[in-house]
């Protein structure tokens, strides 16, 4: 972002921003206003009486009305009259609503005062950008409109800081002064803008609004003038048809269309609207209008970060890490309300600091990417002849969609409740993001021809996607197996018969089996499951995949002894296993080569998501209900994709069975003749190039055995870092912790921190970060005489602190370097030996978990697993080789350093 210099151009785009605050107050100015209105307090609530819940649905959503239908005058006055006349002509309005509002006495002039206010907003959103636009020079437009955004949100702050705390007259009177001071101020000093003047042709003007906005020579003047001429020119002004005419037109508006929606399908409006009422109803220990005013003043805070990250990080990122950090905010805030209001007997007392973190990450997630990435890409999108039809087209869709939103606000929390009421909004942000992850493109950096081009080849057909998503079910249902013990073993371990269907509490030896069980099965799974996908194929491989985890969860939904367990848990190992080798190879090779990439990464989230849904459900239900819950899953998959999915082109080619690799290919891609016989030609190369390598090839090479060396360190310190035994044992280790909080409910949140995590993108290989305060913990707790209730939080905080730190490093980067280190004739051999050690090692720590934890401490295990923790750190200072950008050949190169007499192996080599 350019630095702002004082001048003419900026004092007038200042001036603007007076009436962007004043609009945007609108939006907040309702969460101070209703504990008055609903107050029989008349020292408060100037209409005397409470309003009722429709009066209050109709205050929310009829400035939305108004800003539903505000582009359009203001837009015609604009284009009529002058882009100066319409931006005075929105101050009057604002004018008119808040004096109303002040000393309205009648909730109908309340309605007046909303309507008006809407239209304002509404028509602002439309108007001030493009005079922002027009009076800026080329070098700084970008800036000067980002001031917006500040502006806005400061608007949105007010209310939270003051309302609450002087009465509606003088809140409105003082609101009143905003647009007020602008009208006066701007009708003195705003010029009209120079790209209109010249539009209406009226040259000598225009050149005079240049000479006041720039402060420059008459030949720069005339340079700019003659470059405004020239681009007017060049427009010719679109209609509606021609946008369903153009496939890249229709996409762009489906995009824009899309994320509008998602936008206020999200929430934020309502959430805007009963902020402090939302606060009062979770009743927490912090007063709603402080707990507002903090929420307030994050908005604030938050509003300066996207003009600094969407630039930098890319407008498809932001927007997805933006719908997913909304996901999980609001997930939680959900969790928190179901708690209050469930008659499990739970407390919320010690998560009172829930409500407000959750609207705290939801507000920042929010403003960061959504907020403002679907006006940015409307304004990318489409060629500047389209642009008034396509802004004026999405403004209208949003304001439509906020008003239903707030209009059926309290209706939803009165049939699903609060909690049922943001899980809603929480699912239409998940699916937000994963429409961003395959349809936004990323226009960071391009061209508008470039945009265009994307947008007109860019295709992701509807069968490939369905067969992903089904796939992914497959990987939900594999790692349901790693922490579904979390929920279960409480139970187990109880004596209570309703609870335990074994009749009496497991011992630890069967605690042990029963946890490391599913690594042994996950240790022999790839082997069969190879061999059946390359004798008998891909889909029914993963066909046979499903079967196991049927049995599995079945025999142990109705099991009444622990053998039974120990069968499920071996079968359900046998599937997990079978499916990380499997299913990557799958998505492979049915995706093509432009979202090969982006389809593989879905199943890091779908096997996050099946993690967390034992922490979800697994406490709230019988073992019998949770395994027939879970049974659904791969039962599902296995009927869909039986009748459904298609063997891969890849292995039909392999097979020599090339119509069936044709009618695949046409049933995935919906290619013509010829694009099938090109993708039929481009396998055939592949497979030709492939050519099976052998255990002896790493042996005998000295920069192969280096590779292996790493990869194994570091797959076996993944396990020893205790992963696994923390997944498996959580909600027990939270009980043994004895926090305040409830441990399933800790157990929860920290499965959510697996989930989020997911997202990310690894930081660089070589960071590893030892933990040992959960160890420091529980060394207070049980060998001295401190109290550890000050710090009860140090176990749920240093576990989320674990999981993102797995995540961001040593949970996929030794699974990359084995894809980097060896070349490809020998990954077959490679990457079977260290998935079989991985889950080795994983066996040994979970079943001899409980032991350690008897001999050592649970200090004493968990500083174990920190000392592993750091001593890999050390290990990939000095021996794990940086990789990033790197070809194959230089990786060798470096493999094979310090060896003189073997020369590196080339990729022609490997092939």
């Amino acid at each position: 972002m350019l630095p702002l210099q004082f001048s003419y151009t900026l004092l007038t785009v200042l001036a603007v921003d007076l009436l962007a605050t004043a609009g945007d107050v609108t939006l907040s100015w309702t969460s101070p206003i209703y504990p008055k209105l609903y107050s029989n307090n008349t020292n408060l609530n100037p209409l005397g009486r409470p309003i009722t819940e429709d009066e209050d649905a109709l205050l929310g959503s009829l400035l939305t009305i108004g800003a539903m239908l505000g582009p359009f005058p203001f837009g015609y006055v604009a284009e009529k009259f002058g882009r100066k006349p319409a931006v005075l002509s929105i101050a009057i309005p604002h004018v008119i609503s808040y004096t109303t509002m002040a000393f309205s006495r009648h909730i109908y002039l309340y309605y007046f005062g909303r309507i008006l206010g809407g239209l304002a907003m509404g028509g602002g959103y439309t108007v001030l950008p493009m005079y922002i636009a027009e009076v800026s020079r080329d070098a700084n437009r970008g800036t000067m409109s980002q001031t917006l955004n500040i502006f806005w949100a400061v608007g949105n702050f007010l209310p939270y800081a003051v309302g609450p705390f002087i009465s509606i007259l003088y809140f409105n009177v003082m609101l009143a002064f905003i647009p007020l001071t602008f009208l006066v101020l701007f009708s003195i000093i705003g010029p009209e803008t120079p790209y209109y003047l010249v539009k209406v042709n009226k040259i000598q003007k225009a050149k005079e609004s240049l000479m006041l906005l720039r402060s420059r020579d008459e030949k720069a003047i005339l340079e700019e003038l003659n470059r405004i001429q020239s681009c007017l020119n060049q427009e010719r002004k679109g209609n509606f048809i021609e946008v369903f005419k153009k496939r890249e037109l229709r996409k762009a508006l489906i995009i824009c269309m899309v994320l509008i929606v998602a936008q206020e399908i999200s929430g934020f409006c309502a959430i805007t609207f009963y902020l402090q009422p939302i606060f009062e109803v979770a009743g927490t220990g912090l007063p709603s209008d402080i707990s507002a005013l903090v929420v307030g003043a994050a908005m604030l805070v938050s509003s300066f970060f996207a003009p600094c990250l969407i630039e930098k990080s890319g407008r498809k990122k932001l927007t997805t890490y933006s719908c997913f950090g909304m996901f999980i905010s609001l997930t939680m805030l959900g969790a928190f309300f179901y708690i209050q209001n469930s008659s499990s007997g739970l407390n919320t007392a010690p998560i009172f600091w829930l409500p407000i973190f959750s609207l705290i990450l939801y507000i920042f997630s929010y403003n960061f990417g959504i907020s403002s990435v679907p006006w940015t890409l409307c304004s990318e999108l489409f060629p500047s002849n389209f642009k008034q039809f396509s802004s004026t087209s999405v403004a209208s869709v949003c304001w439509m969609t906020s008003f239903l939103v707030t209009k059926y606000f309290n209706q939803m929390n009165a049939a699903m409740g609060m909690a049922g009421t943001f899980w809603l909004f929480a699912g239409t942000c998940f699916v937000s993001g994963i429409f961003s992850v395959l349809w936004v493109p990323e226009t960071k950096g391009k061209s508008f021809s470039e945009i265009q081009e994307m947008l007109r080849g860019e295709r992701v057909e509807v069968s490939q996607l369905f067969q992903l998503l089904t796939v992914d079910l497959l990987a939900t249902s594999g790692d349901v197996t790693l922490s579904w013990t979390s929920p279960v073993f409480p139970k187990l371990h109880s004596n209570d018969t309703t609870a335990n269907p074994l009749g009496e509490a497991i011992t630890d030896d069967e605690d042990a089996w029963i946890g490391s069980l599913v690594t042994i099965g996950a240790m022999i799974g790839p082997l069969p499951a190879g061999f059946v996908s390359e004798k008998f194929g891909r889909k029914i491989g993963l066909l046979s995949l499903a079967i196991p985890h049927i049995i599995s969860l079945f025999s142990m939904a109705f099991a009444h002894h622990v053998v039974l367990f120990y069968v499920g848990r071996f079968l359900g190992g046998l599937s997990t296993g079978a499916g990380y080798t499997l299913l990557p190879m799958y998505i492979a090779e049915i995706s093509d080569d432009s979202h090969r990439g982006t389809f593989s990464q879905t199943l890091n989230v779908f096997w996050a998501f099946g993690n967390f849904i034992p922490y979800a459900i697994g406490p709230y239900l019988s073992i019998q209900w949770f395994n027939i819950v879970l049974a659904i899953i791969p039962t599902t998959f296995f009927i869909v994709f039986l009748i459904l999915g298609p063997e891969t082109p890849y292995y039909l080619v392999s097979r020599n069975q090339l119509k069936k690799a044709e009618t695949s290919l046409m049933k995935l891609r919906s290619l013509d003749e010829r694009g099938v016989k090109d993708e039929l030609d481009h396998i055939k190369n592949n497979l030709k190039q492939e050519e099976n390598g052998h255990f002896t090839d790493i042996l005998l090479n000295p920069g192969l055995r280096k590779a292996m060396m790493i990869c194994v360190v570091l797959v076996i310190s993944q396990e020893l870092s205790g992963f696994c035994a923390i997944t498996f044992y959580l909600q027990t280790i939270f009980e043994a912790a004895g926090t305040e909080i409830a441990s399933d409910v800790s157990a929860l949140i920290v499965g959510f921190s697996i989930f989020l995590s997911s997202f990310f993108t690894p930081f660089p290989h070589r960071q590893v970060i030892a933990l040992s305060t959960l160890g420091t913990f529980f060394y207070m707790q049980d060998s001295t005489d401190i109290s550890t209730d000050p710090v009860f939080w140090i176990p749920i905080f240093s576990l989320i602190l674990y999981i993102f730190a797995f995540h961001f490093g040593i949970c996929s980067i030794p699974w990359t370097l084995s894809s980097e280190l060896f070349p490809s004739n020998v990954k077959g051999v490679a990457a079977p030996t260290i998935t079989i050690l991985c889950w080795l090692s994983s066996f040994l720590v979970t079943k001899f978990f409980n032991d350690m934890n008897r001999a050592m401490g649970k200090s004493g295990s968990f500083w174990f697993f920190a000392g592993c923790t750091l001593c890999t750190g050390v290990f990939s200072i000095f021996f794990v080789p940086e990789t990033q950008g790197k070809s194959f050949a230089e990786i060798q190169e470096m493999l094979n350093k310090g060896s003189r007499k073997t020369k590196p192996v080339t990729d022609e080599e490997a092939g």
